[in-house]
């Protein structure tokens, strides 16, 4: 997804002082939207393995910088350049996208990105300096 993508890579970033300062806890919750369009990356989504955090997230971060290359390729290839990034299909990843969706139905999310700081939700586009400003004012 092209805005997920900008948000890992533009904004996401504004999120690491916090969390080195344990003020802030992040969590990636990969919404599987049935979409031709974001397939390749839906089952991309499907290697990671969420059990080790800080590998995943710098995984995340690695795929979305180099999702031009990668995402050129033919879905069937998909589970070879998952191999080519040291990844295995992970067993627990269907059941947690179902969890997922749960989830994401109950609170109403449809598009995304959608990053919730405390109630405030941002959706697709994120201002870098509005998510800044409801960050510090959560903080308060």
């Amino acid at each position: 997804c092209p805005d997920s993508r900008d948000y890992e890579l533009n904004v996401a970033p504004v999120l690491d002082s916090y969390i080195k300062e344990g003020k802030v806890q992040r969590i990636i919750k990969h919404f599987d939207k049935k979409s031709l369009e974001l397939e390749k990356g839906s089952l991309m989504n499907q290697y990671l393995n969420y059990e080790e955090d800080e590998k995943t997230s710098q995984m995340i971060h690695q795929l979305f910088q180099e999702q031009n290359a990668w995402a050129r390729n033919r879905i069937s290839q998909i589970p070879h350049l998952a191999n080519d990034y040291g990844l295995k299909l992970e067993d627990t990843n269907q059941k947690r996208a179902l969890q997922v969706m749960e989830e994401i139905e109950a609170v109403g999310v449809d598009r995304i990105p959608t990053v919730f700081v405390g109630d405030h939700a941002f959706v697709e586009h994120i201002g870098l300096e509005e998510f800044k400003k409801e960050i510090e004012a959560q903080l308060l």
